[in-house]
C-alpha cells in the first residue's frame, strides 16, 4: 500500500563538480550478517553523506548482505543540492515490537527534510511485520519507509515485502516519481493489506498513476475525506493504465457526510478489473461503522469532473 500527501511527480538531477564520494556501510561499521543491529553504522554513513560538500554524494548499501536495522531517520537538509540511497542489499526490521518501547511507533524507515533525493538500487525491504499483525494496526501504524518533506523525490527499483502496515508513506512531498516498485505481503496479512493498493489523503493534488498492478486488497482509492465535518481538497488525479486483479474494489472516491472542500479533476481512464467486485465507486455517504452513520447535511462538492474512460 501507497499513501500519499501533497505528491506531484517529476524527474530532477543536478549534476556536481568533482568525483562524486560514495559512503559505503560496510565502512561504517555495518555487519550485514541479518543479527548484528546495524543501525549506527546506517546513521554515522547518511552523517557523512548528507555532510558531503562535493557530489552527488552516494550512500551504498551493497548487495548481497542482510542489515538489521532498528527505527532510523535520515534527517536533512543537507549539504550537497543532491542524495543517491542506493540500496541493492536486504534491510530487514527488528521481528519483535517490544524494540520500539519509547519510539515512535509510526517509525522504522524514515527520510526527513531531504531535497533532491534518489532511492533505488533493486534492493528489499522486509519489514518482517508477523508478531505485528497480531496487533491493531491503528494502534500501531508503522509503515516500512516514510517520506516527510522530500521534494524533488525519485524511488524506484525496490521490493517491499511483509511491512508491519502501509508499505510506504509519503507526507509533505512535491515533485515525486515512483516507479518499478513491488509491494508484497500475504493476502491475509491483517495490517499491510492497507486496506487499498494506493490510498490518496486530503490536500493532495496533481498525482499521475500509470500501469499499476493490484490485487488483492481494495484498490486504489481517493479518500476517505471530510470525516467529522473536515476540509478536504484534493484535484488533478489520474489512475490510467492500470490492472486490478481479485479486488474488492477497483478507484474509488469515499467521502463523509458533513465533510467541506471538493474533490475535482478525477480521471479514471483505460484500466481492466478481473474478479472485481465493485470496479468503480464514488461514495459520498461513506461510513466505516458497524451501524449507520446518522445523516448529515453537507457533503463535499465533486464539480469539476470525474472522467471515466474504459
Amino acid at each position: 500500500m501507497l499513501i500519499f500527501g501533497l505528491a506531484t511527480l517529476l524527474e530532477v538531477g543536478i549534476a556536481g563538480a568533482g568525483p562524486p564520494p560514495v559512503f559505503n556501510v560496510l565502512n561504517f561499521g555495518a555487519k550485514g550478517d541479518g543479527f548484528a543491529d546495524d543501525t549506527q553504522a546506517f546513521s554515522k554513513a547518511w552523517v557523512a553523506a548528507c555532510s558531503a560538500t562535493t557530489g552527488p554524494p552516494t550512500m551504498y548499501v551493497p548487495k548481497g548482505r542482510t542489515f538489521l536495522v532498528s527505527p532510523i531517520t535520515f534527517k536533512g537538509p543537507c549539504r550537497f543540492q543532491k542524495v543517491l540511497f542506493q540500496m541493492e542489499g536486504t534491510l530487514i526490521a527488528p521481528n519483535d515490537p517490544r524494540r520500539w518501547k519509547g519510539i515512535d511507533p509510526s517509525l522504522w524507515l524514515q527520510f526527513q527534510h531531504v531535497g533532491t533525493l534518489n532511492v533505488f538500487g533493486g534492493g528489499i525491504i522486509n519489514g518482517r511485520g508477523q508478531n505485528w499483525w497480531k496487533q491493531s494496526c491503528k494502534d500501531n501504524p508503522k509503515p516500512a519507509i516514510t517520506f516527510v518533506d522530500c521534494n524533488d523525490l525519485w524511488v524506484r527499483d525496490l521490493q517491499s515485502v511483509d511491512s508491519p502496515q502501509v508499505h510506504m508513506l509519503l507526507i509533505n512531498c512535491q515533485r515525486v516519481t515512483l516507479s518499478n516498485l513491488k509491494m508484497v505481503a500475504p493476502e491475509n496479512s491483517p495490517n499491510t493489506d492497507g486496506d487499498d493498493c494506493i490510498s490518496i489523503g486530503d490536500h493532495v493534488n496533481d498525482v499521475h498513476i500509470d500501469r499499476i498492478v493490484c490485487g488483492p486488497g481494495h484498490g486504489i482509492s481517493i479518500g476517505s475525506l471530510g470525516r467529522y465535518g473536515s476540509v478536504a481538497s484534493v484535484e488533478g488525479i489520474t489512475v490510467r493504465y492500470s490492472n486490478f486483479y481479485g479486488t474488492t474494489n477497483g478507484v474509488r472516491i469515499k467521502t463523509w457526510q458533513g465533510g467541506k472542500g471538493f474533490v475535482r479533476g478525477i480521471r479514471f481512464e483505460h484500466c481492466n478489473f478481473t474478479k472485481v467486485d465493485n470496479p468503480v465507486i464514488i461514495d459520498q455517504y461513506y461510513c466505516d461503522a458497524p451501524i449507520n452513520c446518522p445523516p448529515q447535511i453537507n457533503s463535499l462538492s465533486q464539480k469539476g469532473g470525474v472522467i471515466i474512460r474504459y
